[in-house]
Protein backbone atom coordinates (compact mmCIF):
# COMPACT_ATOMS: atom_id res chain seq x y z
CA UNK A 1 0.00 0.00 0.00
CA UNK A 2 1.47 3.27 -1.04
CA UNK A 3 0.97 5.90 1.85
CA UNK A 4 2.40 9.07 -0.23
CA UNK A 5 -0.44 8.86 -3.17
CA UNK A 6 -0.09 11.37 -5.59
CA UNK A 7 -2.70 11.72 -8.64
CA UNK A 8 -1.46 14.86 -11.14
CA UNK A 9 -2.67 15.47 -14.76
CA UNK A 10 -0.26 17.89 -16.85
CA UNK A 11 1.25 18.41 -20.36
CA UNK A 12 4.29 16.35 -20.84
CA UNK A 13 7.36 18.68 -21.42
CA UNK A 14 10.82 16.91 -22.98
CA UNK A 15 11.66 13.73 -21.80
CA UNK A 16 15.72 12.34 -20.97
CA UNK A 17 15.60 8.92 -21.23
CA UNK A 18 18.46 6.73 -20.00
CA UNK A 19 20.03 2.87 -19.76
CA UNK A 20 20.39 1.50 -15.94
CA UNK A 21 24.36 0.18 -17.02
CA UNK A 22 23.85 -2.64 -13.71
CA UNK A 23 20.39 -3.90 -14.94
CA UNK A 24 19.51 -2.53 -19.02
CA UNK A 25 16.42 -1.27 -17.01
CA UNK A 26 15.16 1.63 -19.16
CA UNK A 27 14.48 4.87 -17.25
CA UNK A 28 12.91 7.98 -18.24
CA UNK A 29 12.55 11.17 -16.66
CA UNK A 30 10.24 13.78 -17.82
CA UNK A 31 8.63 17.41 -16.44
CA UNK A 32 4.81 17.47 -16.09
CA UNK A 33 3.56 21.24 -16.42
CA UNK A 34 0.80 20.89 -14.12
CA UNK A 35 -2.15 23.59 -12.49
CA UNK A 36 -2.33 23.89 -8.96
CA UNK A 37 -5.19 24.84 -6.97
CA UNK A 38 -4.32 28.46 -6.75
CA UNK A 39 -4.17 28.61 -10.71
CA UNK A 40 -0.46 28.32 -10.84
CA UNK A 41 1.74 26.50 -13.52
CA UNK A 42 4.02 24.27 -11.75
CA UNK A 43 6.95 22.01 -13.14
CA UNK A 44 7.27 18.62 -11.86
CA UNK A 45 10.06 15.98 -11.96
CA UNK A 46 8.69 12.37 -13.05
CA UNK A 47 10.63 9.00 -13.17
CA UNK A 48 9.64 6.07 -14.60
CA UNK A 49 11.20 2.58 -14.78
CA UNK A 50 10.57 -1.34 -15.85
CA UNK A 51 7.44 -1.60 -17.94
CA UNK A 52 5.45 1.72 -16.95
CA UNK A 53 8.70 3.21 -18.86
CA UNK A 54 8.72 1.08 -22.01
CA UNK A 55 4.91 1.98 -22.57
CA UNK A 56 4.98 5.61 -21.62
CA UNK A 57 8.00 5.88 -24.20
CA UNK A 58 5.84 3.96 -27.03
CA UNK A 59 2.69 5.96 -26.24
CA UNK A 60 3.35 9.47 -25.10
CA UNK A 61 4.98 11.84 -26.96
CA UNK A 62 5.98 15.88 -25.89
CA UNK A 63 2.89 18.44 -25.46
CA UNK A 64 0.47 15.53 -24.53
CA UNK A 65 -1.92 15.95 -21.34
CA UNK A 66 -1.62 12.78 -19.14
CA UNK A 67 -2.94 11.95 -15.71
CA UNK A 68 -0.58 10.66 -13.58
CA UNK A 69 -0.15 7.87 -10.76
CA UNK A 70 2.32 7.04 -8.32
CA UNK A 71 4.35 8.27 -5.41
CA UNK A 72 6.60 11.02 -3.80
CA UNK A 73 9.91 10.25 -3.24
CA UNK A 74 13.15 12.47 -2.36
CA UNK A 75 15.82 12.66 -4.88
CA UNK A 76 18.83 10.78 -4.03
CA UNK A 77 21.21 13.58 -4.80
CA UNK A 78 19.70 17.31 -3.89
CA UNK A 79 16.70 18.26 -2.44
CA UNK A 80 14.00 17.62 -5.26
CA UNK A 81 10.99 15.80 -5.08
CA UNK A 82 10.28 13.18 -7.88
CA UNK A 83 7.29 11.53 -8.69
CA UNK A 84 7.66 7.78 -9.31
CA UNK A 85 5.27 6.92 -12.03
CA UNK A 86 3.42 3.89 -11.11
CA UNK A 87 0.50 4.32 -13.88
CA UNK A 88 -0.41 7.01 -16.35
CA UNK A 89 -3.15 7.49 -18.51
CA UNK A 90 -3.62 10.04 -21.62
CA UNK A 91 -6.36 12.74 -21.45
CA UNK A 92 -8.20 14.95 -24.28
CA UNK A 93 -7.79 18.02 -21.88
CA UNK A 94 -7.31 18.94 -18.50
CA UNK A 95 -10.46 18.24 -16.20
CA UNK A 96 -12.53 20.90 -14.77
CA UNK A 97 -12.77 18.95 -11.12
CA UNK A 98 -10.24 19.66 -8.92
CA UNK A 99 -6.89 17.85 -9.67
CA UNK A 100 -3.45 17.97 -8.38
CA UNK A 101 -3.79 17.16 -5.12
CA UNK A 102 -1.75 14.87 -2.96
CA UNK A 103 -2.32 12.97 -0.14
CA UNK A 104 0.53 12.36 2.59
CA UNK A 105 0.18 9.90 5.80
CA UNK A 106 2.34 10.46 8.33
CA UNK A 107 3.60 11.88 11.40
CA UNK A 108 4.32 15.92 11.66
CA UNK A 109 7.72 15.80 13.31
CA UNK A 110 8.17 19.76 14.44
CA UNK A 111 6.68 22.24 15.89
CA UNK A 112 3.78 24.02 13.39
CA UNK A 113 4.28 27.70 12.64
CA UNK A 114 1.45 29.59 11.13
CA UNK A 115 3.74 31.83 8.79
CA UNK A 116 0.95 34.20 8.21
CA UNK A 117 -2.73 34.53 9.64
CA UNK A 118 -3.33 37.39 7.38
CA UNK A 119 -2.51 35.29 4.38
CA UNK A 120 -3.51 31.78 5.94
CA UNK A 121 -0.15 30.40 5.71
CA UNK A 122 0.49 27.01 7.50
CA UNK A 123 4.56 25.13 7.44
CA UNK A 124 5.61 22.43 8.87
CA UNK A 125 7.57 19.09 8.00
CA UNK A 126 6.39 15.87 8.25
CA UNK A 127 7.72 11.85 7.85
CA UNK A 128 6.40 9.30 5.41
CA UNK A 129 8.17 6.16 6.22
CA UNK A 130 8.19 3.87 3.09
CA UNK A 131 10.63 0.20 3.32
CA UNK A 132 13.14 1.84 1.66
CA UNK A 133 13.73 5.11 3.96
CA UNK A 134 12.01 5.26 6.98
CA UNK A 135 13.11 8.92 7.57
CA UNK A 136 11.44 10.57 4.41
CA UNK A 137 10.59 14.01 5.55
CA UNK A 138 8.59 16.01 3.42
CA UNK A 139 8.48 19.89 4.05
CA UNK A 140 4.36 20.52 3.44
CA UNK A 141 2.93 24.45 3.62
CA UNK A 142 -0.62 24.71 3.68
CA UNK A 143 -2.66 27.99 2.40
CA UNK A 144 -6.48 28.98 1.31
CA UNK A 145 -9.38 26.92 2.20
CA UNK A 146 -7.33 24.10 3.75
CA UNK A 147 -5.82 26.43 6.22
CA UNK A 148 -8.60 26.57 8.98
CA UNK A 149 -9.24 22.79 8.48
CA UNK A 150 -5.94 21.71 9.67
CA UNK A 151 -5.23 24.49 12.10
CA UNK A 152 -8.63 23.36 14.11
CA UNK A 153 -7.61 19.86 14.22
Amino acid sequence: MLLNKIRVVGKVLPREIKEKSLTKELLVYFSLLVINPNEVQTVLRCHANGKTALTLQAEVSDEEIIEVRGYLRNEKEGRQIIIQVVDFSKLSGVPDKAINQVRLLGRIINNCEVVSREKDVFSFKIEVPTKENPLNTFFCRIQGELFFEVIDK
